[in-house]
């Protein structure tokens, strides 16, 4: 299983994404996506991206738009999916017709552990296609990986299906 580029999953996504009815909060969203999460889970065949889209909280006062917090951002529930299956080009499929505001997620500095994990991403990424081609476990380096990131991205974690919340749990947990 290849995991495709972000052009390739922008590509994808993009017409649908532009299409989508949107809050006010969200009218000047931009597109995100997930990292790809084990699909399903605990016993992958593939993974999955999650599009989302993010916006910065502003208001308007006196006819122009002011920031309303400088340290947080918007985030819609996911409303579309890409599907990374082994041996199959990727399955997109449109999850709702509008973007609607999920909540608002902080965003603070990252201290050097944060850093040193994020570095990691090409090598954590490779280790999760290797894992669901071959069914092994993933690292403790990986693990905590996610785990950061299922932190970090509280808001659009605690929107997604059962079996990627539960990946990110599993992540979590102490490691043995």
């Amino acid at each position: 299983m290849a995991l495709p580029p972000d052009e390739e999953l922008r590509t994808l996504v993009d017409p649908s994404f532009r299409a989508l009815r949107r809050t006010e909060a969200l009218q000047t969203s931009s597109l995100r996506f997930t990292l790809p999460l084990p699909e399903p889970w605990p016993h992958p065949r593939g993974a999955v991206f999650f599009a989302y889209g993010t916006a910065l909280p502003m208001a308007s006062r006196d006819g122009r738009l002011v920031f309303t917090a400088m340290d947080a951002a918007l985030v819609s529930h996911p409303f579309a999916a890409v599907w990374v299956l082994r041996g199959a080009p990727p399955v997109t499929r449109l999850l709702s017709n509008e973007l609607t505001l999920a909540g608002t997620q902080g965003i603070g500095p990252a201290g050097p552990q944060e850093r040193e994990l994020s570095s990691r991403s090409a090598e954590v990424l490779a280790e999760l296609e290797a894992r669901v081609a071959g069914g092994e476990e993933l690292s403790d380096v990986a693990r905590r990986f996610f785990a950061q990131w299922g932190r970090s991205n509280g808001v659009i974690a605690r929107c997604l299906p059962d079996d990627q919340r539960a990946f990110l749990a599993w992540t979590a947990s102490p490691l043995s």
